[in-house]
């Protein structure tokens, strides 16, 4: 679904406005800039999207910058910059915003498939993950 044309845009100055309301189903550079009075009333608005794959948060206050990225569901919530990723740290989204994670170790994880060996434990076996002579890996 391509952004509404500029002549269907409405400003709106209510907080009770979802993202999704102001760009449904957009991906890509997009801005949105809304009016609220309150942390608590930022903090519901960017929580009311169903999509949660990045959030950016600028402020001057120290203890905010601490406090708020938890509170938002965000798979990564980025503190006064945008977009800067680093190879060891897991990427993702949360709710409608993707499954599973890219990067670091969790990363990797995802593209592996762990599974448990129920062998019966026997006395032949000097640790418990060496398989006996007869059984191989074949």
């Amino acid at each position: 679904m391509s952004p509404p044309s500029p002549a269907s845009r409405q400003t709106s100055t209510s907080a009770n406005v979802s993202v999704l309301d102001l760009f449904p189903a957009s991906f890509g550079p997009v801005l949105v800039v809304t009016k609220f009075s309150t942390e608590a009333e930022a903090i519901e608005l960017a929580n009311s999207s169903t999509f949660g794959l990045g959030a950016a948060l600028f402020t001057n206050d120290a203890k905010q910058s601490a406090r708020v990225p938890a509170l938002i569901e965000a798979g990564t919530v980025w503190v006064n910059q945008y977009a800067i990723l680093h190879s060891s740290v897991p990427f993702g989204g949360f709710k409608m915003s993707g499954i599973g994670r890219e990067l670091g170790a969790a990363g990797v994880e995802e593209y592996t498939r762990k599974r448990d060996w129920g062998g019966v434990a026997s006395r032949e076996r000097s640790h418990p993950i060496q398989p006996r002579r007869s059984e191989g890996f074949g």
